[in-house]
């Protein structure tokens, strides 16, 4: 016991039980493939962070576990050779199972760190030049849904994330130049609570 918190000596072994469904299909000559999905997880005895008083050390203890119910979907067009169009998004609505004393962790709060809905796109352009010199392009975007941290009420949830990369270049037998730029519109939101300074009481009203 440390400070009042009965830690347990050792840690249980977690377990995890998913059941899934789901499917592909290639239509129209393989020009367009869809693929979705829908799945159902109980992960038992799930370890989380429980903190020790004011020390600012954590310890770590089982929780009841974690339910989360889900669907994703992906599609990718290929309307040229050249060309290829994908997208895909996905959305999981994952909860704590029971309370955890000590922290903020109750029953049916959302899981720490995990984004409710996430989504990508991009497009995808590679041609020859001439023989054996190939041309390639590619942009792409991702989107996050904020982050919460449920188990430390002290942190605010990340941010709502959209970021766009995109790269030109050329392949020439085995070499390959390329120009790239990652975060073409300077996102600067936090993908994740970790990323996030904890408040004071009060501080945000």
């Amino acid at each position: 016991e440390q400070f009042g918190i009965d830690l347990p000596p050792a840690l249980r072994q977690d377990s995890i039980w998913t059941y899934e469904l789901g499917g592909k299909a290639d239509l129209f000559d393989r020009v367009l493939t869809v693929e979705g999905s829908i799945y159902y997880s109980k992960w038992k005895d799930v370890t989380v962070r429980i903190p020790i008083a004011t020390t600012g050390f954590n310890g770590l203890i089982n929780s009841k576990g974690t339910t989360s119910k889900g669907a994703e979907l992906s599609l990718v067009l290929r309307p040229t050779r050249e060309l290829t169009l994908n997208a895909s998004a996905s959305y999981v609505d994952a909860t704590y199972s029971g309370s955890v004393p000590g922290t903020g962790i109750v029953d049916g709060a959302i899981v720490d760190d995990v984004a409710k809905f996430t989504a990508n796109a991009s497009i995808d352009y590679r041609a020859e030049l001439s023989d054996g010199v190939f041309g390639n392009a590619r942009i792409g975007w991702q989107h996050s849904s904020p982050r919460r941290f449920t188990a430390f009420s002290g942190y605010l949830p990340g941010d709502r994330t959209n970021r766009i990369d995109a790269r030109i270049g050329v392949d020439l037998d085995q070499v390959n130049l390329s120009l790239f730029v990652d975060n073409l519109t300077n996102e600067d939101g936090a993908t994740s609570f970790r990323t996030v300074t904890p408040i004071a009481p009060g501080d945000n009203d």
